[in-house]
């Protein structure tokens, strides 16, 4: 693991800190708790857009932006302006023409189930909020609401988004916020769920998003954070793409909250580094805190990265502990690409109906280092039918004391005979499963198997069922 990018130490020091009620300027004529905003970013002073920008309410229901009617100033807000709705249910706002915006707030007023749900139709321009550089005191985009109302989304379709780093939260009250990409909508930002508190990012029905930072986290600081992105839908993906000088983009998924990650339906997701559950130093949080799931499920529905680590990675640097626990489940035809595979202790993979592989490169690059399933890891297969190819497939991968689990799906009663491979590799194949030698016997689900490691360290490892006795 010398050579290796740190798997645990992401550099960028964002913090966030609550809005000051106190700061009513910011939306003079409008309730104090609507300046507590959904969507923060995390340095700087919270209240500088109040003192440096005009602000414009949205006044009755659905219409198109550039009307100066449906404004209470009686002008079309612009580039030096907020733009503030507050919707009670479903608001639909369309454009007619590419616009600039200061900064986009949906202040949601709705109670109970209901969702003040805004909905811009982008009407095929491209809507730029807060510029396209990082202004860590300027809110690009916000999701507010009174205190203990109901949740609050921000629906993008048809249209391209641009904007600066975007930290997706609501410390209002236990209420999600969540923002769509939509149906032919592309988002170019950088966006944080759930840095401190709860917050959704969806990616569906063939929408885009783009991310060009050098880190991206979901559920990232304290218990209290739960992050949830989910790509779902053919044509749907996420591009985290990093910087424009090279730097890579490493995604920490339950960084030291609880973070989601589910790829789901034929969406598509691409990162140089996915870190679950990740120990970070720079955040002074203790090992074992965080929480991190990825989920990829069905058929045509992909992650592709160079690193994937699972489970809390070490700070190379410092030798520091192990961090949390992480899960990632492949199902249903899901694909999961990787150049190199590193579980740690108390991280679970489980295979039902998908396959993880690991390639040794990613795109044009080359990743040398051998994978590790590390002691206390697990591998959870479920069975559901015989034959076909290893769920697990491997170039060069060491088995480091990790832990198997063997389930039977639902239903399924294997034959004696039935063989099922769980691991192949094409190159070495080193180790055993803990406690468990070539021609021991298990059980599971009422039935007995022998294990087969293969022969010449290259596998495959094979179950068979067996008469049980």
């Amino acid at each position: 693991m010398k050579n290796l990018p740190n798997p645990g130490l992401f550099s960028a020091p964002w913090r966030t800190k609550r809005q000051n009620p106190g700061c009513s300027a910011y939306f003079a004529g409008i309730h104090p708790w609507l300046i507590l905003a959904g969507l923060l970013i995390p340095c700087g002073n919270p209240c500088a857009t109040a003192q440096t920008m005009e602000v414009a309410q949205w006044t009755s229901g659905d219409g198109v932006f550039e009307t100066p009617s449906k404004w209470n100033t009686g002008s079309v807000p612009g580039a030096e302006m907020v733009a503030v709705f507050a919707p009670e249910g479903p608001l639909t706002v369309t454009l007619s023409a590419d616009t600039s915006l200061g900064g986009l707030d949906n202040q949601g007023t709705s109670s109970g189930d209901e969702a003040a749900n805004l909905i811009l139709e982008l009407g095929g321009h491209t809507l730029a909020i807060g510029g396209e550089e990082v202004n860590h005191s300027t809110p690009p985009i916000s999701l507010g609401a009174y205190a203990n109302s109901g949740p609050r989304i921000l629906t993008f379709r048809n249209g391209r988004i641009n904007c600066s780093h975007v930290v997706l939260n609501n410390p209002v009250n236990s209420e999600w916020s969540r923002m769509v990409v939509g149906e032919g909508a592309e988002m170019d930002a950088a966006v944080t769920v759930g840095n401190n508190e709860k917050g959704e990012l969806y990616v569906e029905s063939g929408g885009r998003w783009i991310s060009r930072a050098p880190e991206i986290y979901i559920g990232r600081v304290g218990l209290s954070s739960e992050g949830k992105v989910k790509i779902t839908g053919k044509d749907s993906s996420w591009q985290a793409l990093g910087k424009s000088d090279g730097t890579h983009c490493q995604v920490g998924v339950g960084a030291s909250g609880s973070g989601s990650l589910e790829i789901t339906q034929g969406g598509k997701m691409m990162a140089f580094i996915v870190q679950l559950a990740g120990h970070q130093a720079h955040l002074e949080t203790p090992a074992g805190e965080g929480r991190g799931h990825v989920k990829v499920e069905g058929s045509d529905s992909e992650m592709e990265c160079a690193f994937l680590y699972v489970g809390g990675g070490r700070v190379v640097d410092t030798g520091a502990a192990a961090g949390g626990a992480g899960t990632v489940e492949i199902a249903d035809g899901g694909v999961v690409k990787c150049g190199l595979l590193r579980a740690f202790p108390h991280s679970t993979l489980t295979f039902r109906g998908g396959c993880l592989e690991q390639t040794g490169h990613f795109r044009e690059t080359a990743v040398s280092e051998q994978s590790v399933l590390e002691p206390a890891s697990v591998l959870h297969f479920v069975l559901e039918k015989a034959g076909g190819p290893a769920p697990l497939s491997a170039e060069n991968l060491k088995i480091d004391g990790a832990l198997l689990d063997i389930e039977l799906a639902e239903g399924f009663s294997p034959r004696v005979g039935d063989e099922f491979p769980l691991l192949s590799a094409s190159g070495a194949l080193e180790g055993n499963f803990a406690g468990i030698k070539s021609g021991d016997k298990l059980q599971a689900g009422g039935h007995a198997f022998t294990i087969d490691y293969g022969s010449q360290g290259t596998g495959p490892i094979v179950l068979k069922a067996v008469q049980a006795k």
